[in-house]
């Protein structure tokens, strides 16, 4: 009996602790996860050294609030332009030595520092998190057409990097929420739980504070006449093989998006947007064009016909709305538009230039691929477009 009574007490005491465990997680900031993924541009030949002091600061020092901003990175993993680089399988912070790549021989970035800035200027996104964690895979002169179609050498690659870049976010997440002390009879139980907790943490992660940004597409305008012709479906299928492998759904399965304002849904967090659902958002794609020549004008033109297919492909995925940018996370229920099968709506979206607003630059290396003013600009607009259809609305309920 007194044994029993015993086993009873360390039961009861264990269950304490859980409970106390799940209590702090529902109090915790969670970080906010933003997958990179395309070709040398996404890699980026931006100058770091050339960032005034000020801007470095603030977004390496994460804003007013003071946000760890990290960066996890895998470039040029097919060498095309390059030894491929990566920062060891760990988290670095983002300053101006983050990203060391070989195809530029320097120390580089791409369009991290101007998301970063985009989401630390959010007036909505102040409060949902604690963390950014970037996680970047991207490779020079790749395709879409093959090498990033599902069955080609990128992707699984990408689904790798991403699944282990999550699972350190929610190790941290998990060792950041202040957790008691076992005793040494308890060691054995507290790793299982801690692998329960950290697997719960990634699925949540994943679900709910994970979003996509897409910068592809140079390679399929220069390729073969297929290239350009199957973007849009080589990118829908993309897209639907990214959330089932990272989601591990279907398109068939794929959660509605209205369910989020469903109370079972909600994530374990007490100041978290409603469930993000794996947003991507996918870049328009701009040129150095010489109008001296007619392959840079022919260029230009077939480039045109890639973002006018990716376009067309974020607004069937999305249900057809044609105002992406005044679309939010609830709107995805509405069928306004008989385009696409929108009986599962994926929120998907195309960040097109903002050629109306003065500070928006879009400028070149004399090699075309953009500079820092570029970099920045490209880098601001679709953090902007991220904040404003997907965090805006949520913040409000929040």
């Amino acid at each position: 009996t007194h044994k029993l009574h015993q086993t009873e007490e360390r039961r009861s005491k264990r269950k304490k602790k859980r409970n106390k465990i799940r209590a702090m997680h529902q109090h915790a900031q969670p970080p906010l996860i933003c997958i990179l993924a395309g070709q040398s541009d996404m890699v980026g030949r931006g100058e770091p050294e050339k960032l005034s002091e000020e801007f470095a600061s603030f977004v390496a020092g994460g804003g007013d609030r003071k946000h760890s901003i990290s960066v996890l990175y895998e470039i040029d993993f097919l060498g095309r332009e390059g030894a491929s680089s990566d920062s060891g399988g760990e988290f670095r912070p983002l300053n101006k030595t983050a990203q060391f790549s070989n195809a530029g021989g320097r120390y580089s970035f791409g369009p991290e520092w101007g998301i970063a800035d985009a989401i630390l200027r959010s007036d909505c996104a102040t409060n949902n998190w604690q963390d950014i964690y970037f996680i970047k895979f991207a490779a020079g002169s790749t395709n879409l057409h093959e090498d990033w179609a599902p069955g080609g050498e990128l992707f699984p690659r990408l689904i790798s990097l991403v699944k282990h870049g999550v699972k350190m976010a929610a190790e941290r997440c998990c060792h950041n929420a202040n957790r008691s002390k076992h005793d040494d009879e308890d060691q054995a139980d507290n790793k299982s739980a801690q692998i329960v907790e950290v697997e719960e943490m990634e699925r949540s992660l994943m679900q709910n504070q994970t979003a996509f940004f897409w910068l592809q597409g140079h390679s399929d305008a220069g390729g073969k006449a297929i290239m350009r012709s199957n973007y849009a479906d080589n990118f829908g299928k993309f897209c639907k093989s990214l959330r089932e492998n990272l989601l591990g759904i279907s398109n068939t399965e794929n959660k509605d998006i209205s369910k989020c304002n469903d109370s079972k849904n909600k994530p374990s967090f007490s100041s978290v947007p409603e469930n993000l659902n794996l947003p991507i958002i996918a870049s328009e794609y701009g040129c150095l064009v010489n109008p001296n020549s007619k392959s840079s004008i022919r260029f230009a033109k077939r480039l045109k016909e890639v973002n006018l297919a990716l376009r067309e492909t974020c607004e069937t995925l999305a249900g057809g709305r044609e105002k992406q940018h005044r679309m939010s996370l609830a709107d995805s229920k509405k069928n306004d538009s008989n385009t696409g099968d929108v009986s599962d709506p994926i929120p998907c979206l195309f960040a097109s230039f903002p050629f109306e607003d003065n500070t928006f630059h879009l400028s070149y290396h004399a090699d075309g691929h953009y500079d820092n003013n570029g970099l920045l600009s490209l880098g601001r607009n679709m953090g902007y477009h991220f904040c404003e259809c997907f965090l805006s609305e949520q913040s409000q309920k929040t």
